[in-house]
């Protein structure tokens, strides 16, 4: 029968202190030396560091990276952009110069009108029947905004709110598309014959248009004050708009937000003709 020898084997008493053992039995020191002795021996591999270690380095020179290309980025747009800047005052000249030349075109437009319509009267005036079409013509030409009129009427003038006089909303001391629509309304109601603001001659389909701060005439942009001259009886013509609705708005934006408003009556008056007048017509089909 097989015995089970065992080996009677009694612990150490410091076998709870195992690791400080293993750190003064072998110590650091040993072997760094040794690794020092053996760094030169081809036989023997240098030793690598550790992954944890590489893992911080590569996460370290990452976030370096992102910071440089960063700080180079918030540089360059705080840096002012010189040729953004020269773009734009060259965008700026070429509109002006655009605009001059419209402003050209249109003048010329108005000449070459007025000699067509100087021409077309005279031909058609050589009999009574054709000095009766000139003169229905010309009225209509007139009412439309085709020719340039003069005669007695008003000039209205009104303007935003001085800046400290605003109150409630900030735009009810600036005077916006849809005031100046009323106006013009008002004295078409009032019985004015031909109307035009800074200049610029109303049409049945002129439109009046805001972009952003800017008040617009058929798409050009109109500068304050805002001057809107009207043919008419000069003396009715007051009274009338200041009765009708018009005139009762205009007196709330007054008192309310400070809004500037002004009527005189002139005796003679001149107003351009149209810049773009469309001729529409229309006539009745035999059943």
């Amino acid at each position: 029968m097989a015995t089970d020898e065992r080996t009677d084997v009694r612990p150490r008493p410091d076998a709870s202190m195992s690791m400080l053992n293993d750190l003064f039995d072998h110590r650091v020191e040993d072997d760094y030396l040794a690794a020092r002795r053996l760094r030169g021996s081809p036989h023997v591999a240098r030793p690598r560091l550790p992954a944890a270690f590489a893992r911080r380095v590569a996460f370290f020179l990452v976030i370096v990276v992102c910071a440089v290309f960063a700080t180079s980025g918030v540089r360059q747009l705080l840096r002012p952009d010189q040729q953004q800047s020269a773009d734009h005052d060259a965008l700026v000249r070429e509109a002006q110069a655009r605009s001059g030349d419209v402003d050209g075109l249109e003048r010329q437009l108005v000449r070459t009108r007025t000699e067509y319509a100087a021409a077309q009267r005279a031909a058609l005036a050589k009999d009574a029947q054709g000095a009766a079409e000139v003169r229905r013509l010309e009225a209509l030409q007139n009412s439309t905004g085709f020719n340039a009129v003069h005669g007695a009427g008003v000039v209205v003038t009104v303007d935003d709110a001085q800046d400290g006089d605003l109150t409630g909303d900030a735009s009810g001391g600036r005077i916006l598309d849809r005031d100046l629509q009323i106006l013009v309304n008002g004295l078409w109601a009032a019985g004015a014959t031909a109307v035009a603001i800074n200049g610029q001659r109303l049409t049945t389909l002129t439109a009046i248009r805001e972009a952003g701060d800017a008040v617009l005439v058929d798409f050009r942009p109109l500068a304050r004050p805002y001057v809107v001259s009207a043919l008419g009886d000069r003396h009715t013509l007051e009274a009338r708009f200041a009765d009708g609705p018009a005139g009762r708005y205009f007196k709330t934006l007054q008192t309310s937000f400070d809004v500037s408003f002004d009527m005189d009556d002139r005796d003679t008056l001149t107003l351009p003709a149209a810049s773009t007048v469309t001729l529409q017509y229309a006539h009745k089909e035999n059943p």
